[in-house]
């Protein structure tokens, strides 16, 4: 069981790495795709393992490895957070349940971040987060 507690924590970091990296290029007008991530002071590209989850920032001492200046915390945290959240999920929601509502958290959380940023929520991110846990939902109740 702990391995799938593991292996839920590492999803949700990532879920929340992304998430933090989608609301925060919304916020800027850049393309989720390209470029490759970056430092928001120098804008060096960043390496591979400085883009793991909560290990890049504990290995880069929360300091890029480039200019030095200070990473911002709040991805950090989010990251934890939503890794966390996927734990909870396991503990408390049944199975038919879980992967719905941990869906539901990384939507909202993502429509968070982007009000937080922009003090705006993209239409895209609206219709297409709710059409995907409509259908899931839908899906659920049929099986």
């Amino acid at each position: 069981m702990i391995y799938i507690f593991f292996l839920l924590f590492i999803l949700g970091t990532c879920l929340g790495s992304f998430i933090s990296c989608v609301a925060y290029r919304y916020k800027l007008g850049i393309s989720i795709i390209y470029p490759r991530s970056f430092c928001d002071n120098c804008s060096q590209t960043l390496q591979h393992w400085q883009l793991i989850p909560i290990i890049g920032f504990i290995l880069q001492k929360g300091k890029c490895h480039f200019c030095k200046q200070k990473i911002p915390l709040s991805s950090t945290v989010i990251e934890l957070a939503i890794g966390v959240i996927f734990i909870f999920n396991t503990i408390i929601i049944a199975n038919t349940n879980l992967i719905f509502t941990s869906l539901l958290v990384v939507w909202l959380t993502l429509i968070s971040l982007e009000d937080y940023y922009t003090l705006s929520v993209d239409s895209i991110t609206l219709e297409y987060g709710g059409l995907i846990l409509l259908i899931f939902r839908f899906h659920t109740v049929i099986t």
